[in-house]
């Protein structure tokens, strides 16, 4: 055996404690200490591994017999603690070993966030300022799962679901169970968003004022059941966020640690001398900037047992709307979650209700993180949009048939620009809605205009949809010609296609078609019907003068 090797010593430390034979630890203690006259870095890497490795009081007592207590808080190239290791394995029995040695049981990772955000953002060849990692891997991901940003010993023992870690804790350094880390979550919340029953348990028997809405969220939102249940038996509820346009939670003149620009100060009015000097705070606050209760983020999620749960529970949350004044009922059309719909219909969700946007996004950019913005301006639900605009873009055939069957009846209610929900369909190339229309007969508006005189025909163009392929080439006495009509700058469909630059992502996700291939068919579709391709707008454009 190669005794020089780290691994091949850690192990035989390992196998001399396991023996209790004092003469061995003696041999064991010298050799070590020869060792560690080679290499003087050696005891932080075999305390690391030990730590990291081992389940066992013997094992970490003698290893710190061999190379002393010296180094017993040092922390490793991501600012962990040796006792911060063993609680994020679990290892109860060599962090109790470690914390009667001196090690500080109060130890919190301390991160510079300037290094994780130079990692987080890059800068193009034009110095613009963009997010090297997607959405799904943010700052607060980033900061929960890889860097454990102000992180405690009993933060990562309940996020990791390390249950005899968390009664060391509560037992003897109970001033830590309400301790918040960086991004304002105490314990309790990190063991309820990884599903660690046990620890809700747990904690919840230590105090039950735990059981807040952000937990309950976070229960809803990840699909734990059974600890949903149980935070709503200690007292928790869903409520509707306040939801009015400002970051409400965040102190007056202060940074939001997620923005991609910060302000270390700003002058004050009152003399030329005096500065207001700006704080940064960092929250966990997702939910709050999007408006999102526990039942809207189970119905996103598609938690349909959840669901059920919160509405057995109140039905007071069945209505509240998200940023831009979505619905439960809508979210359900968005994400496709079929039974879920019927249930919340069935349920009297609101059926009128129409989409409202309460934030000013190019106000608010100095407060959100790039990706932060793609999201919510990707999932913006247009003003005026109804149910029924949701069904026309995203609905499935069985929840249109579903709303039909229920008596719904009102097909053509017009947004804030007068689209109808038919518009929608055309554009978003969900044919679904033209066969609703067809075997129902229910005799939609084929010639409705928009506030600037566009027909359906146009939003196909504008958004490059295979619907008006589809449209023409089937011939039945459901379909109509398409017609060369014109808005009221006097553009017909072609200049309609022209309008928008191509897309960067090549495929369309509605058709599988490439962009080239999708303006080629509704080219196709108005040479079939003789539109006049030489016709000029009111600035006496032609369709081919404008740029894609």
């Amino acid at each position: 055996m190669n005794l020089t090797s780290k691994y091949n010593l850690i192990e035989l430390i390992h196998h001399v404690a396991m023996s209790n034979n004092a003469k061995y630890e003696s041999m064991l203690s010298g050799f070590v200490r020869d060792l560690l006259n080679e290499d003087k870095s050696l005891h932080l890497e075999l305390l690391y591994q030990v730590v990291w490795k081992y389940n066992d009081y013997h094992t970490t007592e003698l290893l710190l017999e061999c190379i002393g207590v010296a180094a017993i808080n040092t922390v490793n190239t991501m600012n962990q603690s040796p006792a911060f290791i063993a609680a994020s394995q679990g290892n109860e029995k060599t962090l109790r070993c470690l914390l009667r040695s001196g090690a500080n049981s109060t130890f919190s990772v301390v991160y510079d966030y300037s290094s994780i955000e130079s990692t987080y953002y890059v800068r193009d060849q034009n110095m613009q300022l963009y997010s090297n990692v997607s959405a799904n891997h943010d700052i607060v991901k980033l900061c929960k799962y890889i860097y454990f940003c102000g992180y405690t010993l009993l933060h990562i023992a309940a996020q990791n679901g390390h249950k005899y870690v968390a009664e060391i804790f509560l037992r003897q350094y109970k001033n830590l169970v309400y301790s918040e880390k960086d991004m304002h979550l105490n314990a309790f919340h990190l063991a309820v968003e990884n599903g660690h029953l046990d620890i809700v348990k747990i904690l919840l028997n230590y105090n039950k004022s735990f059981a807040d809405t952000h937990s309950l969220y976070k229960a809803s939102e990840k699909g734990h059941e059974q600890i949903l249940k149980l935070l709503l038996e200690n007292g928790s509820k869903d409520v509707c966020l306040l939801c009015n346009g400002t970051f409400y939670w965040l102190p007056l003149l202060s940074n939001r640690q997620q923005q991609t620009i910060k302000f270390d100060k700003i002058r004050s009015e009152l003399t030329n001398h005096q500065d207001v000097y700006i704080k940064t705070f960092f929250y966990d606050d997702w939910r709050l900037i999007t408006c999102e209760t526990a039942l809207n983020a189970a119905v996103r999620n598609g938690h349909f047992d959840i669901v059920k749960t919160l509405l057995q529970k109140s039905s007071s949350t069945i209505n509240c709307t998200t940023y831009n004044g979505k619905t439960p009922l809508m979210t359900a059309v968005r994400h496709n979650r079929t039974e879920i719909f019927y249930h919340l219909y069935l349920n009297e969700a609101n059926i009128s209700q129409k989409c409202v946007h309460v934030y000013d996004f190019l106000l608010l950019r100095s407060k959100l993180d790039l990706s932060e913005l793609l999201v919510l301006t990707a999932e913006q639900c247009p003003v005026g949009a109804t149910i029924a605009h949701i069904i026309a873009m995203h609905g499935n055939f069985d929840m249109m048939s579903f709303m039909y069957n229920n008596g719904f009846s009102d097909w053509e209610q017009r947004d804030a620009d007068e689209d109808t929900p038919l518009h929608y369909a055309f554009c978003h190339c969900n044919y679904y809605f033209i066969i609703l229309n067809n075997m129902k007969d229910l005799n939609f508006n084929f010639s409705a205009e928009t506030v600037n005189g566009s027909s359906v025909f146009h939003s196909a163009a504008i958004c490059r949809s295979f619907t008006l392929y589809l449209f023409h080439s089937i011939k039945d006495q459901y379909h109509l010609s398409i017609p060369d009509i014109l808005d009221y700058r006097h553009r017909n469909i072609l200049h309609y296609i022209m309008l928008l630059p191509l897309r960067q992502n090549d495929i369309d996700l509605h058709s599988g078609f490439t962009e080239d291939e999708l303006i080629g068919a509704i080219f196709k579709v108005c040479l079939n019907s003789k539109h006049n391709f030489l016709r000029t707008d009111n600035e006496g454009k032609e369709f081919s003068t404008l740029r894609c």
